[in-house]
């Protein structure tokens, strides 16, 4: 697993805080590069000395061209021109992904996410062709995407555009241009939609296999139908393709294969909300951000935003690049259930960002639609910086889960999971959580904040100087705040503040069978609650099968006057300590506190 995922994580909340000008294709590019795939940055996509000759190059990649129905001004032609010849590249790109296989495109693109989201089929890692495409090198997709990006980032978009209507249908999706009133886009499928302002309602999904979605300004509603007026995960009404329970882990899960704003399914699907609006994004799975080999992103560049999903969204990814990123330090609203806001399964790299605000990022504990084996009237969150891998009865089977981040800029935030989140990784999965700074409020159960089991790792850093609250005193569990389980690696590093933490059992620098829990608290007046013994630096082998492997649990608080729990034997501020829990010497404990001044 990637042991520089937190620097990595601290990488990322920099380039958000520096306030970048390519934000969405510096982070494709750096998403590229965590998953072992070169992008450069000075390629250039191939040039059209005009508007006509980059749609001819567009119709050509595309396989074919309709009529053409109405006409552009000049200078929207001219804004247009490179982005055309950028979607032709990507055309390219993305018509080499499944060149080769058996299966072929339409199975991928319907099947391929399935490793994490339930279906009918899924690839088999045991077929050579399926394991060949869950391994392939997708470097040329990658590229045209963050060209694609980088181009639509370098635009010179009209301020306040002319209005106009323009509709170019292709094989691979229509191109059109809609105006700057109030538009219902009700059909989806396009490869370039762009909106040129208004408070316009989107309902079609984008399925495409090359999808650009382009609004200047205007307070929108990206939806389907049913759920235009809804804004609660726990309430999502389910699509055409309704609910069910395949897989003994789901109850009544969507199955739902719609891409919704910015949903990539063996392919690239962008999103841009380019306007200050207060937006609503509504999907069931597979969307806000969300890819299965490709790119998926959605970006929103200001307003107080809604983002409401059921799984797979808000930058998830299996093999791919998916991308939530959001930008004006709005106040800004996201929930869904499970896989979300910033995870990575297999092969994947998925990333929420928020440059800042006061806001609330919900991974709904109930309902239970995707429960958890170690808390079932619970969900399995994998959340907010987490990271998911597939575990086959085969080992030689298993494929390692990718990296999950979630990078907030600052604010006053209020952060909820239930069972694996912020910062949370299994089977050599790695979950990265980075907090610039605020007074967070962060809920969590079970294997959270900074907590890891089976191989994975989970970082959660907190750089801020205010004061945090973390854990559920009413639902306090097992395995978090810097606590690793079976050969996993937890780590929780909080800079400073006035915090208060609810312990878990096997919380706050804790570790079993094999594993390193490590928690290490700078700084400011803490306050550590718990009602048992199980906490601040526990090792324990368990009924760990590897009884040679060295446990290591450590807990550090640096400074400040902080208080203990009296149930915790020998915490005190100033002391040192440590549980041993079977005085194994292949169990390493140790506690310790900074005196006070």
């Amino acid at each position: 697993a990637p042991t520089g995922a937190g620097c990595l994580g601290e990488e990322l909340a920099a380039q958000v805080l520096a306030g970048g000008q390519e934000p969405v294709a510096d982070l494709v590019r750096l998403g590229a590069e965590a998953l072992g795939a070169r992008v450069n940055r000075a390629a250039e996509v191939a040039s059209a000395p005009d508007f006509e000759a980059a749609r001819e190059a567009l119709c050509a990649a595309a396989g074919g061209c309709g009529e053409q129905e109405g006409s552009l001004p000049e200078s929207l032609q001219a804004t247009l021109t490179p982005i055309l010849a950028a979607l032709a590249d990507t055309l390219t790109a993305q018509a080499a992904l499944f060149a080769d296989d058996p299966r072929g495109e339409a199975w991928w693109r319907a099947n391929g996410g399935h490793l994490v989201l339930t279906g009918a089929e899924r690839p088999n890692p045991a077929f050579p062709s399926d394991r060949a495409v869950l391994l392939a090198d997708r470097a040329h997709l990658y590229a045209a995407a963050e060209r694609l990006a980088r181009t639509v980032e370098r635009a010179r978009w009209p301020v306040a555009p002319e209005d106009a209507a323009y509709r170019l249908p292709t094989a691979r999706g229509a191109v059109v241009v809609a105006g700057t009133g109030a538009d219902v886009h009700a059909e989806g499928g396009h490869l370039l939609l762009l909106d040129l302002g208004g408070d316009d309602l989107y309902l079609g999904a984008e399925d495409a296999p090359v999808s650009l979605v382009v609004d200047l300004s205007g307070d929108d509603v990206h939806a389907y139908p049913g759920a235009e007026d809804l804004d609660a995960a726990d309430a999502l009404p389910a699509d055409a393709a309704g609910r069910g329970d395949e897989h003994e882990r789901v109850v009544q899960g969507s199955l739902s294969e719609a891409p919704r704003q910015g949903g990539a399914r063996g392919g690239v699907a962008l999103l841009f909300d380019l306007g200050a609006g207060r937006d609503r994004y509504v999907t069931l799975r597979g969307g806000q951000g969300y890819a299965q080999e490709g790119v998926g992103v959605l970006f929103d560049a200001g307003g107080d935003d809604t983002y409401v999903a059921e799984a797979g969204a808000q930058g998830a990814a299996q093999l791919g690049i998916g991308l939530l990123v959001d930008l004006g330090r709005g106040q800004d609203r996201r929930e869904a259930l499970f896989a979300a806001q910033g995870f990575a399964g297999p092969g994947g790299f998925g990333a929420l960002v928020d440059d800042g605000g006061d806001d609330v990022d919900r991974c709904l504990p109930t309902p239970a639609r995707y429960p958890a084996p170690q808390r079932p009237e619970v969900n399995a969150s994998f959340c907010q910086g987490a990271g998911l891998g597939f575990r086959a009865e085969d080992p030689m089977l298993s494929l390692g889960g990718g990296l999950g981040l979630f990078v907030d800029g600052g604010g006053d935030d209020r952060q909820e999971v239930a069972v694996f989140g912020q910062g949370a990784g299994y089977w050599m999965g790695t979950g990265v959580m980075v907090d610039a700074g605020g007074a967070d409020e962060r809920r969590h159960q079970w294997y959270a904040a900074g907590a890891a089991a089976h191989f994975g790792v989970g970082v959660l850093v907190d750089l801020g100087p205010e004061g945090d609250t973390y854990g559920d005193p009413a639902a306090p569990a097992h395995m978090s705040l810097g606590a690793a389980h079976h050969f996993g690696l937890g780590v929780l590093v909080e800079a400073g503040g006035d915090d208060v933490y609810a312990l878990p059992t096997l919380g706050a620098g804790a570790a079993s069978c094999g594993a390193v829990g490590l928690m290490v608290e700078a700084g400011g007046d803490d306050t550590y609650l718990a009602e048992h013994t199980l906490a601040l630096a526990v090792a324990t082998l368990g009924t760990c099968d590897e009884r040679g492997a060295v446990t290591r649990a450590a807990f550090l608080d640096q400074a400040g006057a902080d208080t203990y729990p009296a149930a915790v034997v020998g915490s005190a501020d100033g002391a040192r300590w440590g549980l041993a829990l079977e005085g194994d010497p292949m169990e390493q404990a140790q506690a310790s506190d900074a005196p006070s001044p």
